[in-house]
C-alpha cells in the first residue's frame, strides 16, 4: 500500500483487479484468531480507500474474507465486523471463494 499511504508501510492485500472504473481488493482476515487485524484494517481503509480513488480514477471496493462460522455472539467479533461495514468493507465468509473466484473469473474473461 505504500503507493497510497507512505513508503515503507508494509501493508498488502491479497487480491485486486481493476474492473472498468472499480477497483475489486480482496483481503483475508481471521477472527478467530485475533480482532485486530479486523480493527487496523477498519480504521485504515478508508484513506487508503480515497488515495487510490484518486491516483488510479477508479472506485475502490474492499471485501474481507473472514473465518466461516464466526462466533458472533462474541462482543469482540461483533465489534470487528460492525467496524470493517462502517468503514465501507464487504464481509464475506471463506467459504463464498469459489463464488468469488467465478465473479473474478467473469469480470477478467479468463
Amino acid at each position: 500500500m505504500s503507493p497510497y499511504t507512505k513508503p515503507g508501510d508494509p501493508l498488502k492485500f491479497d487480491f485486486g483487479y481493476r474492473v472498468g472504473e472499480t477497483i475489486k481488493l480482496f483481503h483475508a482476515v481471521s477472527l478467530k484468531a485475533s480482532v485486530d487485524q479486523a480493527i487496523l484494517l477498519a480504521s485504515r481503509y478508508p484513506k487508503i480507500a480515497n488515495s487510490i480513488q484518486q491516483m488510479n480514477k477508479a472506485f475502490p471496493l474492499m471485501t474481507a474474507v473472514v473465518d466461516d462460522a464466526l462466533d458472533r455472539g462474541r462482543h469482540e467479533v461483533q465489534f470487528a465486523l460492525e467496524a470493517m461495514e462502517e468503514a465501507q468493507i464487504r464481509v464475506t465468509a471463506a467459504a463464498q471463494m469459489a463464488e468469488i473466484a467465478e465473479s473474478a473469473k467473469r469480470d477478467l474473461r479468463a
